[in-house]
């Protein structure tokens, strides 16, 4: 993987890479949550969302036998307030390996937000472990959850990829 701070930008392979790649086309274009409407997010993800109940609109879609994701955007008060990216564990048995998850990283994330005007805050638990982070620009804030790549070696369990991402 380039160096995150490399200004060569990630041409994404994975379906897990494009899909995060297009969410972070979306955070940096839009000013605002309530910007993403269907065409927006069927835009920056190359394929049109499907529309679920009571306005949400979004994917639920498998990336390999032991990954899949959900991106739902829901409608709060009449007006689009919550965006969530969800990569889920669906193997069978034990955790399966994130390294599918991990093509863009958290350390590439956390430069596209900051690059597109996000201010970054770490938000840490008991004994200092970091239990989500921050990023906020005026009127959205985005909190992303990682999970490491791997549950051995030393560098797979702390090469962080993006789990969870949120957006209000």
């Amino acid at each position: 993987m380039p160096d995150s701070s490399s200004s060569i930008p990630i041409v994404p392979q994975t379906h897990a890479g494009k899909v995060l790649s297009g969410v972070l086309e979306l955070l940096a274009r839009k000013h605002s949550v309530r910007e993403f409407d269907i065409g927006a997010v069927s835009v920056a993800l190359g394929k049109t969302a499907s529309s679920f109940v009571d306005g949400h609109f979004g994917y639920r879609e498998s990336l390999s036998r032991d990954w899949s994701y959900v991106l739902d955007v829901r409608r709060i008060g009449g007006k689009i307030g919550r965006f969530d990216l969800n990569f889920i564990n669906s193997s069978a048995g034990e955790s399966a390996p994130a390294t599918e998850l991990c093509e863009i990283d958290f350390e590439h994330v956390a430069a596209a937000l900051k690059q597109a005007g996000y201010r970054q805050e770490t938000n840490n638990g008991e004994h200092g472990q970091v239990v989500y982070e921050q990023f906020h620009r005026p009127d959205i804030t985005v909190t992303v959850s990682t999970i490491g790549a791997a549950g051995a070696p030393p560098d797979k369990i702390n090469h962080r990829c993006i789990q969870i991402l949120t957006a209000q």
